[in-house]
């Protein structure tokens, strides 16, 4: 590829592509060496592939609009202006660089997909265009639910207060329960704060971390634009 070789100033789309590659590849890298059985690491690990997939979609449309010169904001806006566009569902326009929702980019790109195949098809016929899986969206609605503005990997708290507490690994459970918190063949570690009479007011019980959807979800959308993204680079930009 030319353009993992060529300073971003030369990128079709504005380096997001690249920089997204990075993320993906420091995720895997992370993910291969990581040992959850006592700690958890899966937060910091899950971003980089979350914003990977935000990344790579932010190319894709940068990509489509300034190879099929489609000009943005219902043709106010020049297709290479210095700042791309995404159009929302309720058809307004904003910076791309101002948005960080998944779901609001998929859909975007979905329709670009859809509104210019045949032209996809002629500036790059070597191309599969015909590359929308159709489990895609279901992954995109899952992250959604969890994530729909890039702060559930990064915070203690969101504005999602339903599923905040499923990203912490430790626990605070009542005293007279922490027996059964316990689980077999699972390295487990409880704190249990005494007060002066020596009565057990508190406990702590360090759990599992169980995101195994959304894990699965943001693994697979990773994977999915990492290979579309390369045969994007490779057929209508000539690996630029």
């Amino acid at each position: 590829m030319k353009y993992m070789m060529t300073d971003i100033s030369t990128h079709i789309d504005l380096g997001f592509g690249i920089t997204a590659s990075n993320f993906r590849q420091t995720a895997l890298f992370l993910d291969e060496s990581y040992d959850d059985s006592v700690y958890t690491g899966e937060m910091p690990i899950l971003y980089l592939y979350r914003h990977s997939v935000e990344l790579f979609l932010k190319s894709l449309i940068t990509i489509f609009h300034r190879k099929l010169e489609l000009p943005y904001k219902e043709g106010k806006v020049a297709f290479d202006n210095n700042i791309p566009f995404i159009k929302s569902e309720k058809n307004q326009w904003r910076e791309i660089t101002k948005c960080h929702d998944i779901s609001t980019l998929y859909r975007y790109y979905l329709e670009l997909i859809e509104d210019n195949k045949d032209l996809l098809v002629d500036k790059a016929p070597n191309g599969d265009w015909n590359i929308i899986n159709p489990d895609n969206q279901k992954y995109v609605d899952l992250i959604k639910g969890y994530d729909f503005d890039s702060t559930y990997f990064r915070y203690p708290f969101t504005k999602n207060k339903n599923v905040d507490n499923k990203k912490f690994s430790v626990k605070k459970v009542d005293p007279e329960d922490v027996l059964t918190q316990f689980k077999p063949n699972r390295a487990q570690s409880t704190l249990l704060i005494f007060n002066d009479n020596e009565e057990v007011v508190q406990a702590h019980v360090n759990t599992k971390v169980d995101l195994k959807d959304l894990t699965n979800a943001i693994k697979e959308l990773s994977y999915y634009f990492d290979c579309i993204h390369a045969m994007s680079r490779a057929t209508l930009c000539n690996y630029w």
